[in-house]
């Protein structure tokens, strides 16, 4: 087997899984490892006492345990939030830079966030370099364990606003730039990096965010000036063969009569859905002389929001089919993945409470009857920080996860963790 022969101990091999099955469970008694895992009584009791001795766990009255046994208090065991830091990213989310710093609990210990429309990638690169040495600056840089970022798409950069040249398209997507972006940073920080595209990283920091309510089965909707979608099925992000995964943007809801997309096609969800269309269709529909107290020349996201609070009637009407686009991409999603929940975000959400249910209306109305059951909770999301700590999970995940048990990188960073395997693993 090639994971024994990797390590000289299988104890060694037990103290990791132990300790990604507490990551994976946030609050797990002994009893709940010994049935998760497999391994026997005796050694989950000497390890986890061992992994207490070292700080490297803690254990307290408060989780949830599979435990029924009437009586008997159980003792919860976690990470202990105290052995490092590692960092998240958002680069481009609403033309914004955003970084955080996070314990091994994904505890915000401190975020910064900066404007870059309009900013190259060399730009981009040298304010995030100086954001995270500001972050880490009064803090044990050995205690940091990597940088994890969520990267945007496609974007389009405007230089004619600061040096008259033509607007140019970046597309982060390129293996060569992700790869750039990975040696700049580790020029300078030496750190482990992870980079995946922002709504696998959202849809992982709305994971960890429900997990004490058990989903497993998850898509996030990013509803902003594009649309895009994380996808988690069975606690796995879909990363698909071609790795095109989530961009239900240009899933096709009216072909007939739909909006022009970018793709060339009609009826895109991205084209019919997004903040830009929202705020053409309402122009659009003040040029045919419906009667609003909308101004067409300042018209921005904010007054929309602002004159759907006041029910007025070409917001109205704009937003009820918007409502049931979203219903409509959503009621696919459903036929095609089954998720527990689909969680909306990005600018649309700011519509708030009464946008929400007109999408949980028009998303029953659409459902047949047979399918009812199989309908899942839909929310806006809660979160402000999805992606920054998604990016931060990243990091995290790829410590406790599977992968430390084969690859290199990680496996390096247990063991600097864990700082001297051996004395650990005499049991």
């Amino acid at each position: 087997m090639k994971i024994k022969k990797k390590y000289k101990s299988i104890n060694t091999y037990r103290v990791k899984q132990i300790l990604k099955t507490i990551f994976e469970n946030m609050n797990f008694t002994r009893e709940d490892i010994i049935r998760k895992t497999g391994i026997n009584s005796f050694q989950v009791y000497s390890i986890v006492a061992n992994l207490l001795k070292r700080k490297i766990i803690v254990e307290s009255q408060k989780g949830i345990s599979s435990d029924i046994r009437i009586g008997r208090r159980s003792k919860f065991l976690s990470i202990n939030p105290n052995m490092g830091y590692v960092i998240g990213v958002s680069i481009g989310h609403n033309d914004i830079l955003e970084t955080g710093l996070f314990d091994f609990a994904l505890n915000t210990l401190e975020s910064k966030s900066i404007t870059i429309e309009n900013m190259d990638f060399y730009e981009i690169v040298e304010k995030l370099i100086r954001q995270i040495k500001s972050m880490i600056k009064s803090i044990d840089k050995r205690k940091v364990y990597g940088i994890g970022i969520a990267r945007p798409g496609i974007t389009v950069v405007d230089r004619t606003i600061t040096d008259g040249n033509e607007p140019y398209v970046f597309d982060w997507e390129n293996p060569e730039v992700i790869e750039k972006l990975k040696t700049l940073l580790d020029d300078v920080f030496h750190l482990p990096i992870y980079i995946e595209p922002k709504n696998n990283v959202a849809v992982f920091g709305e994971y960890w965010n429900l997990k004490q309510k058990g989903y497993n089965n998850i898509v996030y909707l990013d509803i902003g000036n594009g649309v895009g979608a994380g996808i988690m099925i069975d606690g796995k992000i879909v990363i698909g063969g071609k790795d095109i995964r989530g961009d239900i943007g240009h899933m096709i809801i009216s072909s007939d009569t739909g909006r022009l997309c970018v793709c060339g096609n009609r009826g895109c969800l991205g084209a019919l859905v997004c903040i830009p269309s929202i705020i053409s269709q309402i122009k659009e529909s003040m040029e045919q002389g419906v009667i609003t107290t909308l101004n067409s020349t300042e018209l921005n996201f904010d007054q929309i929001i602002k004159k759907f609070d006041e029910k007025d009637k070409i917001v109205i009407n704009v937003l009820s089919n918007v409502s049931r686009y979203i219903a409509t991409g959503i009621i696919n999603i459903v036929n095609l993945f089954s998720p527990e929940i689909v969680i909306i975000g990005g600018r649309i959400k700011d519509l708030g409470n009464q946008f929400e249910y007109m999408i949980k209306q028009d998303v029953d109305k659409l459902s047949w009857v047979g399918n009812k059951k199989g309908i899942p909770e839909i929310k806006f999301s809660q979160m402000n920080d999805n992606l920054i700590k998604g990016a931060g999970l990243l990091v995290l995940n790829n410590i406790f996860s599977d992968k430390s048990f084969l690859l290199s990188e990680t496996d390096k960073t247990i063991s600097k963790i864990m700082d001297n395997e051996k004395e650990i693993v005499k049991t």
